[in-house]
């Protein structure tokens, strides 16, 4: 019996961890190049992002991520970005380097944006870490997976302007698969919907609605939904809710013209409420102007305010 629990468990773990590929920030809406690559280039500035989350506190070998990326505007209508990430749940390691292109089309009225992105991750399973109960339990220790590469790709595509954004993209279309005990795991491709509107009125203040959907084969789809509202470019506040999952808070401050920050925090009222404090997750922006050319997005050839963090 024993046996057969700590097998569902470490299945359930590898499960988790391998078959979704793309890192899981609650601030989902503020590193949107990690699941739809359309979004490089958009805002016409060089931004680099630190992007870190602590999950489940006081869970023990809850789930920790972190990550840095980089997008910008290169040429007149091209966008570039890439990200590095490392993600630990226990016995289980997941790092990862992405690399992502986007081509951007201007329309009277909004813009379109077409991208691609490759990914090479390396999951990795560490049975030292367990501590077996039974000396039955290292047969599933016999068939465990030390390491393994996968390489995948992920397509998007991405419409905005000053007003409303609207994007969709799919990952995972490589399939592979662990092959831990006596169960093949498979990666599952995903999909995402994402969009907002921006319901400012005047320069100092934006009010930004925005949503997130994920739908995977074989889970449940989830939905998030965003408000945050932004004053002078300079101080942010906000609320978002996952469904059947958690409410978060989140605050953000600009320091300096390059650097902005926001921390949230999640509560959650799925089960997991009874087991853990919460999970607390932090993203600095460091955001460079290249060189002026017509602006594509929130931008007028006037406007000097800073840009709104709506993504």
């Amino acid at each position: 019996m024993k046996k057969y629990t700590f097998t569902l468990i470490i299945s359930f773990i590898v499960a988790q961890t391998f078959a979704q590929q793309v890192p899981q920030f609650s601030q989902r809406m503020f590193d949107v190049m990690s699941y739809n690559p359309a979004i490089a280039g958009a805002k016409d500035i060089h931004e680099i992002k630190l992007h870190s989350r602590v999950q489940w506190v006081g869970f023990t070998d809850a789930p920790r991520t972190h990550m840095i990326s980089y997008n910008g505007r290169i040429m007149k209508s091209s966008g570039i970005g890439a990200y590095l990430m490392a993600d630990q749940t226990g016995p289980t390691r997941r790092n990862g380097f992405n690399l992502s292109y986007a081509h951007h089309i201007k329309f009277d009225r909004f813009n379109l944006a077409l991208g691609a992105s490759s990914l090479l991750s390396q999951f990795s399973f560490d049975t030292d870490v367990l501590r077996f109960h039974e000396s039955g339990d290292l047969v599933v220790a016999a068939n465990n997976i030390k390491s393994k590469l996968s390489p995948d790709f992920t397509f998007g595509t991405f419409a905005y302007n000053r007003k409303f954004f609207f994007g969709a993209s799919a990952t995972q279309f490589i399939k592979t698969q662990l092959n831990t005990s006596d169960t093949p795991i498979p990666s599952t491709q995903q999909y995402y919907l994402m969009g907002g509107y921006n319901l400012s009125k005047n320069a100092e203040w934006s009010l930004l609605p925005s949503f997130v959907a994920t739908f995977a084969k074989n889970y449940p789809w989830q939905g998030e939904f965003n408000f945050r509202a932004e004053y002078m470019g300079k101080y942010l506040g906000g609320v978002s809710v996952r469904t059947e999952d958690a409410m978060v808070g989140m605050v953000g401050m600009r320091f300096t013209r390059q650097i902005f920050a926001i921390y949230s925090f999640d509560l959650l009222y799925s089960k997991l409420r009874h087991y853990n404090a919460g999970s607390h997750e932090v993203i600095i922006y460091f955001e460079f102007i290249g060189k002026p050319r017509p602006p594509m997005f929130f931008l007028d050839d006037n406007d000097t305010k800073f840009l709104p963090h709506w993504y």
